[in-house]
């Protein structure tokens, strides 16, 4: 796949996953305002494993805009799956300390 194409992908994918969230969070809160989480578990993690797929595509067009290929390599996924477990690292190390 050229890179061009990939990165229009990847802006779509992710204006598609982060768009649906909020408007699926706008159409479950209640009167006050407020999600609960226990209602909804199964969604939320379904939104969150397809923002996770998301960052990984937005680790792998970062990694393409340092590399000058025409093409989307193997280098270029391979970034993008580090850069993502390296920030998803972080977040759990955030949390727990």
């Amino acid at each position: 796949m050229k890179v061009r194409n990939f990165e229009l992908s990847v802006y779509v994918y992710n204006t598609i996953v982060v768009g649906s969230f909020f408007i699926w969070g706008y159409s479950v809160q209640e009167e006050e305002g407020l999600i609960v989480p226990s209602e909804h578990e199964l969604l939320l993690v379904i939104f969150i494993f397809f923002m996770f797929i998301g960052l990984i595509l937005a680790g792998m067009n970062l990694s393409s805009i340092k590399e000058k290929g025409e093409k989307v390599s193997r280098k270029m996924v391979l970034t993008g799956l580090c850069i993502a477990l390296l920030f998803l690292i972080w977040r759990i190390m955030m949390s727990i300390f």
